[in-house]
Parts: structure tokens; C-alpha cells; sequence
């Protein structure tokens, strides 16, 4: 008896450790595993087209789009394509359909059958008699009596509605409720305190944005080469853009070559991009901002507020 308790003991921890051991597996392919990117592109004043690719473990997942030169979008996983369209069935393996009409001996016509409805009866005139018009006054008289009913019904309004619903209400120079006066003042003292508690943890923020950065900067292209030729019409916004592009062009990733056209708009570009991307990054730089104690802080006062 024993023995049987230990071997399903056995089994059930290898099934455990199996069970981890993927889990593990798939955390480690999601964390650290590269998120690969290329594209590829030009703009000229006759043609433009573009093409990016997307993998992840090369194999696995691979997504392609290509614009507007034989326009096309893949999506797929190891040699599957999802969005490959449904082949249409051949001519051939359709089965031929015997749609022979069947033709009817020509015969004589069947005689038009005579109509059985009945004729219409003709209506006898009706004789009208004349009808006696009153004089305008006598008109008058006879409306008066549906006036005075209308009156008195308008008069016999209960006192509760007058009450319930006050005429103040309804006009527009009326001064607001009590109700809606609290509201806004509440409204006004969160935004106050918020606006405290963000000036009270100002020092917080360049650690926290510096972190995000170093995060971002990794999404940044490795291998970025870029050719444009570029003007707007006027040289004075196109010397602007020069300027600053001479002022960060040592900051800039990769090899980036600009050439200003100052009489005219104009755009002529060529680039290629590649670069990778990696979840373990942007997982440590969240688990550092939480960790901090002033980021705690702040979300718990925030969260009392």
C-alpha cells in the first residue's frame, strides 16, 4: 500500500516539475528573447514604397508588410500563413449541372377564359338638402361656453404641483442648488490637494523619468541610415530645421545625412532601420519605480484623496 502512495507521489511531483519547468521556459522566451524589427523605404516625387518586417524567434512568428508596390500583409506562425486567402475551386472539380430546360410541345392556345367579375352598379345621385348657415355672431356665442370650460380647467391646478415644481426652477437666472454648490467645492479641494502632492514630490521626478528613458532608448534602432532632401518653400523655416539638425546630429543614432533645397518644396527620402526590442528592460525599470519609497508614498496619499 505504501509502495502505490509513493510511486502517484512520484508521478504527481514529475508532473509538478514539468509544469514549472515550462512556465519558467515561457517567461524566459518572453522576458529576454529579442522582438526583431527592419524596415525599408523611400519617398520620391514620382514613386514612394515601404516594407517593414517583424519577428520573434525567427520561426515562430513572423510578420511582413509591403506598400504600395504589390501591396501585402503575412502573419505567420513556423510555416502556417493566417491571413492567406481560401483557394477558390477549380472549374474542373465542379460537378457539371444538368440544367437542361424542358421544352414544351407547341400547341394551340387555351382560349382566354372569359372574365366572371361583376360590373360595377351605378350609383343613384343622392339628393343634398341645403343647409342653413348662421350668421357670425351666433357663431361666436356658441364658442364662448368651450372657452370658459378651457379657462376653468386651467384654473383648477393643485397647489402640491406649484409646490413641487416652482416656477424659480425653470428660469434661467435662478441662482444654482445647494447640492451642486458642495459638488463643485469638493471638485476644487481634490484638484487643490492633487496639485499639492505633485509639488510636494517634485524631487521624485527626475529619478523616475530618468528611468523610463534608459527603457525607451533600447526600443531605439541599432542601424538607422537615412538620406533626405528636404524644403518647405521659404528659407527661413528650412534654415531652422538645418540649424537644429546640425545642433543634435552627433546625438542622432546612426548615420542620418540631410540636405536642405531652399527655393522650393521638396521631399525626396531613402531609409533602412533595424533594431530590437527587449520586455526584460521595461520589467526593470517598473519593478525600480515601484520600489522606490517616495513612488509608494505618493500613489497612497493620492489614492486617500
Amino acid at each position: 500500500m505504501i509502495t502505490i502512495l509513493l510511486t502517484i507521489l512520484k508521478i504527481v511531483g514529475v508532473i509538478l516539475l514539468v509544469f514549472l519547468g515550462l512556465i519558467l521556459l515561457v517567461l524566459c522566451l518572453v522576458l529576454f528573447a529579442p522582438v526583431k524589427y527592419r524596415a525599408k523605404g523611400a519617398k520620391h516625387p514620382e514613386e514612394m514604397h515601404v516594407s517593414a518586417f517583424i519577428s520573434y524567434l525567427r520561426p515562430f512568428i513572423r510578420i511582413s508588410v509591403s506598400y504600395p508596390q504589390e501591396p501585402h500583409l503575412s502573419v505567420k506562425i513556423f510555416w502556417f500563413d493566417l491571413l492567406k486567402p481560401k483557394e477558390e475551386k477549380k472549374d474542373s472539380q465542379r460537378k457539371p449541372e444538368n440544367n437542361k430546360e424542358k421544352r414544351k410541345p407547341a400547341g394551340k392556345k387555351k382560349p382566354e377564359k372569359q372574365s366572371t367579375q361583376k360590373q360595377p352598379m351605378e350609383k343613384q345621385p343622392v339628393e343634398r338638402q341645403p343647409v342653413e348657415r348662421q350668421p357670425v355672431e351666433k357663431q361666436l356665442s356658441t364658442k364662448q361656453p368651450t372657452e370658459e370650460k378651457v379657462t376653468a380647467a386651467e384654473e383648477r391646478v393643485s397647489p402640491k404641483a406649484e409646490s413641487v415644481y416652482p416656477l424659480e426652477t425653470l428660469r434661467e437666472d435662478s441662482p444654482p442648488r445647494k447640492d451642486t454648490q458642495k459638488a463643485e467645492s469638493k471638485e476644487e479641494n481634490k484638484l487643490a490637494a492633487i496639485a499639492a502632492l505633485l509639488w510636494q514630490y517634485k524631487e521624485m521626478y527626475p529619478d523616475v523619468l530618468g528611468r523610463l528613458f534608459k527603457a525607451l532608448k533600447t526600443i531605439l534602432p541599432g542601424k538607422c541610415n537615412i538620406y533626405l532632401v528636404f524644403g518647405t518653400g521659404s528659407p527661413e523655416s528650412t534654415g531652422y530645421l538645418y540649424g537644429a539638425y546640425c545642433a543634435f546630429a552627433e546625438y542622432l543614432p546612426g548615420t542620418i545625412e540631410f540636405e536642405p533645397v531652399w527655393m522650393e518644396s521638396y521631399l525626396d527620402v531613402e531609409f533602412e532601420l533595424s533594431g530590437k526590442i527587449r520586455v526584460i528592460h521595461f520589467v526593470t525599470a517598473a519593478v525600480k519605480i515601484i520600489a522606490d519609497k517616495r513612488v509608494r508614498q505618493f500613489i497612497s496619499e493620492i489614492r486617500r484623496i
